[in-house]
């Protein structure tokens, strides 16, 4: 019904709604790394998704920028909003490279760990 309702008025609603839906992802991610107990579903989320959260404030700020300039069309300079997400990328390679089972053992690691013991454990 949301997008039914606004294509045509202005394009600030397409920015709202991948805000909406990288929050709700996040809220998604940070369950299943902190709460879940499935190893592998663990393993798989706990780095591969992990550049969602810095997709946030591009969004955010695409949102507000656009609706506040109705005639707003992202530059090439406002890209650099992204590069937190390209750098997240860039760390992660050597965990994506590395061998399945590597990656079943740090999740067995993180299973049954609260949120503030996996910060602990980082310091």
């Amino acid at each position: 019904m949301f997008f039914y309702f606004n294509v045509g008025k202005d394009k600030s609603w397409i920015y709202l709604v991948v805000l909406l839906l990288v929050l709700s992802m996040n809220g998604m991610v940070f369950y299943i790394i902190h709460y879940s107990k499935s190893v592998p579903l663990i393993s798989f989320v706990l780095v591969h998704f992990g550049w969602l959260f810095f997709l946030g404030g591009p969004s955010l700020y695409f949102y507000i920028r656009s609706y506040v300039e109705k005639e707003f069309t992202p530059g090439k300079w406002h890209f650099l909003h992204f590069l937190p997400i390209v750098l997240n990328l860039v760390v992660a390679i050597p965990y994506l490279v590395q061998p399945y089972s590597y990656k079943i053992e740090i999740a067995r690691q993180q299973v049954g760990m609260s949120p503030s013991a996996y910060v602990a454990s980082l310091k």
